[in-house]
């Protein structure tokens, strides 16, 4: 599963380079680091990601998208998102990484063991905020203290 994952990611990055994208291949991404640093989060057994502001095609995520990852396996997935076009999704899937980058499991959980899940916010009017939350997503609590990195990959 690591390697599918891994070599999804590969694959995802060389299209990307190479502008010839197609389907999932079309995901924009954005990787933010965890400040192992930030006792209270980790005093309460949480690693905390926020992410910036994220934009593709006339989606935009606002800043402060929050994803909570938890010692007992559970994740929470806050944010906000809008468009300004009609009937507009933003698709994304979130790849949970250690330190050295290799990647741990995916968000949504992986259920085919062949390509990460796809989670859709869909939002049928413009200028109008969406609130995007998630909480049943689940991981293998044994990966908690690898986890260093995640990586968003999204469109609209």
């Amino acid at each position: 599963m690591r390697q599918s994952v891994a070599a999804a990611v590969a694959g995802l990055a060389l299209a990307l380079l190479a502008g010839g994208c197609q389907s999932r291949g079309e995901l924009d991404n954005v990787a933010v680091r965890i400040h192992p640093n930030d006792p209270v989060a980790l005093a309460r057994g949480e690693k905390t990601f926020v992410f910036p502001e994220l934009r593709s095609g006339r989606c935009t995520m606002r800043p402060g998208a929050t994803l909570v990852l938890t010692e007992v396996g559970t994740s929470r997935w806050d944010a906000k998102a809008w468009t300004t076009g009609e009937s507009d999704r933003w698709d994304m899937w979130v790849e949970v990484a250690a330190s050295n980058g290799w990647p741990l499991f995916t968000l949504p959980p992986d259920r085919s063991g062949e390509k990460p899940e796809v989670y859709t916010l869909r939002m049928p009017a413009p200028r109008t905020d969406y609130d995007w939350q998630e909480r049943n997503w689940r991981f293998d609590p044994t990966k908690y203290r690898h986890i260093d990195e995640v990586r968003i990959f999204y469109r609209c």
